[in-house]
């Protein structure tokens, strides 16, 4: 043991710990052992603590870890514990310490369900706000491309259009196709029980032209392009494009949603024409054989129950549905946060609302449409 070598000595006055420390307090060094003079702290006699630590040398984060120690201990005692004579640095670094709050491991808590009421209350109070600040500023925007007053690129309008029919032509056809397949399918094996298989046309062709082609494609849409709508403009956000546009005087509601939207819309009635085409095609290819029927017969039956307002009630849902997708995948980019998980997560959420949106809108129309006799 040299005479630079790190010391500890402890003396106790009228119930006060005077703990002088001298030495170089660094871990090449042999350092003394900190236990007994952490366990003279505990003591019940022990009213407080004073660290005198001016003659210390060379010190690092042996010493601090030391004075760390011996502040942990004070307070489990509840004593006071007094750094007056401690250097101005490792003072310092204790300070900081504990103005760092101390990791608790997570502990699972039981929530009431008032607790989570009030959060689902909240959130949805949350959604409906933005989806009003989002039409709030849709809606001039539209009045303003009405009156020629709107920056629309049309150019991109005309790509986005492209993207949403022919690119997507295909992925609507055929889940259209199987669609009207499981319809027929299904029907047939009812109807056969009253052997009125004849009727399978019927069924088929309302379901498709009413519900199911709008709806199908209006989902898969939602999956496809609602999302890509929410992932380009979140990563616009992300890459503070969009600030940039606002910094040029350019509003991106009219810069950048507008198109996507009046793309949309025009693009989901020509879709849901294929898409009923595709789902009628798919209902004869098995109605016809498992009913038993001949294809003049089908098709005569078809013609006789496919009226035109059942066609125009799904081009006007399919319209709306195409207003709501964009509408949702737009609003979702806009909000998105500044980093890679917030693209992610508005476009997640851009998918599930959209989904949400297009079933809650098609049972009201059904209910509208039931009321008024359509």
């Amino acid at each position: 043991m040299t005479a630079d070598d790190a010391t500890l000595d402890v003396t106790e006055t009228q119930g006060r710990l005077l703990i002088r420390a001298a030495g170089n307090w660094i871990f090449e060094a042999p350092l003394p052992d900190t236990a007994p003079v952490l366990g003279r702290i505990t003591e019940a006699d022990v009213t407080g603590v004073v660290l005198d630590a001016e003659a210390v040398g060379r010190w690092d984060s042996a010493f601090l870890l030391f004075v760390i120690k011996v502040d942990e201990a004070c307070r489990v005692a509840e004593i006071e514990f007094d750094t007056s004579r401690v250097p101005e640095g490792p003072r310092h670094l204790l300070a900081m310490s504990k103005a760092v709050p101390r990791h608790e491991a997570a502990q699972p808590r039981r929530s009431s369900w008032l607790a989570d009421a009030t959060a689902v209350v909240r959130l949805t109070r949350e959604q409906f706000a933005q989806l009003a600040n989002f039409l709030g500023d849709l809606g001039p925007a539209f009045v303003r491309m009405g009156l020629g007053r709107a920056r629309v690129p049309w150019r991109d309008f005309v790509g986005i259009f492209r993207q949403t029919t022919f690119d997507a032509l295909a992925i609507v056809l055929l889940i259209n196709f199987l669609i009207g397949l499981i319809l027929a399918f299904v029907g047939v094996q009812q109807l056969a029980a009253f052997a009125a298989e004849l009727y399978v046309a019927d069924f088929v062709a309302l379901a498709t032209t009413r519900e199911m082609a709008a709806v199908m494609t209006a989902i898969v849409m939602a999956g496809r392009t609602g999302a890509a709508f929410a992932a380009q403009l979140g990563t616009m956000m992300v890459n503070e494009e969009i600030d940039a546009l606002r910094t040029l005087g350019i509003d991106p509601i009219e810069y950048l949603v507008v198109p996507r939207v009046l793309a949309l819309v025009v693009a989901m009635p020509l879709l849901y024409i294929y898409g009923s085409t595709a789902g009628l095609v798919g209902g004869a290819l098995v109605g016809i054989p498992q009913g038993d029927l001949s294809v003049l017969a089908y098709f005569q039956e078809t013609k006789i129950a496919l009226a035109p307002k059942h066609v125009l009630v799904g081009l006007a849902k399919s319209a709306c549905f195409g207003a709501i997708v964009a509408g949702s995948g737009c609003m979702r980019g806009l909000l998105a946060g500044r980093g890679a998980a917030e693209v992610g997560n508005a476009t997640t959420a851009a998918v599930v609302e959209a989904i949400i949106w297009i079933v809650a809108f098609d049972a009201y129309c059904a209910v509208v449409t039931q009321a008024f006799g359509i």
